[in-house]
């Protein structure tokens, strides 16, 4: 903790008619010291869409769960790009008590896709294995950064029952969920993958933005094998 900030100087920039001066305040609190929390509360009801999703990323990575009830109460925010920062601070902070607000979000298909995606990594980020159930049936959905966003959730909930149903989702039609299915089994070397990336190796070759699939998927099992 940097207890040389001047909070004062904050505060005075924080009521900047210059919005840019108050978005350049939110971000340089954002980092390190929790004594910013209440800084940075009152501007997720900033006038400028920016500044409320600048705050709302600055208080997930402060992990302080003073912050909750603003975050819980921001998530009806009416633009779609703050909400989805907020849900991914809700993760963040790892308050369990944002599960129920979280299985809305996932679960609501008129939610923009991204914010349901974060919802999906943030219900994993939570560790509570009742999320199992919801990221399970989340790994069907039609929208493709939702399945990913289910992916990522299974991983970080670290539950053993993720294996067969991660391991299906490396014949999903779509290479991103395939991506982060390969990527969640190399967190989780076990070796029940092995037989179907094996296969991957020999049959998808669908480029990645670092190689391809294929070879993502020889990294896996050379990975696997080595624990």
């Amino acid at each position: 903790m940097d207890t040389n900030i001047n909070f004062d100087e904050f505060s005075e920039a924080l009521k900047s008619k210059d919005w840019r001066v108050r978005n350049k305040a939110v971000q340089d609190l954002g980092w390190g010291d929790v004594r910013a929390v209440s800084f940075l509360i009152p501007m997720l009801k900033d006038e400028i869409v920016a500044i409320r999703a600048e705050a709302a990323e600055a208080l997930g990575r402060l992990r302080d769960k003073k912050a909750y009830d603003a975050l819980a109460n921001a998530i009806s925010d009416e633009n779609e790009q703050v909400r989805f920062k907020v849900v991914h601070a809700l993760g963040d902070i790892k308050d369990i008590r944002a599960f129920p607000i979280l299985l809305n979000i996932l679960e609501d298909k008129n939610e923009y896709f991204n914010t349901r995606f974060a919802s999906a990594c943030s219900l994993g980020k939570l560790g509570d294995k009742k999320a199992f159930e919801p990221l399970l049936n989340a790994l069907k959905d039609n929208n493709v950064p939702v399945r990913v966003g289910a992916v990522m959730g299974l991983e970080k909930l670290g539950d053993l029952q993720a294996i067969e149903p991660l391991i299906n989702a490396l014949t999903d039609e779509d290479e991103e969920v395939r991506i982060a299915a390969i990527k969640a089994l190399g967190i989780f070397k076990d070796e029940r993958a092995i037989p179907i990336l094996e296969w991957l190796v020999e049959n998808d070759t669908t480029p990645t933005w670092k190689g391809s699939i294929n070879e993502l998927a020889a990294k896996t099992i050379k990975l696997i094998k080595q624990t």
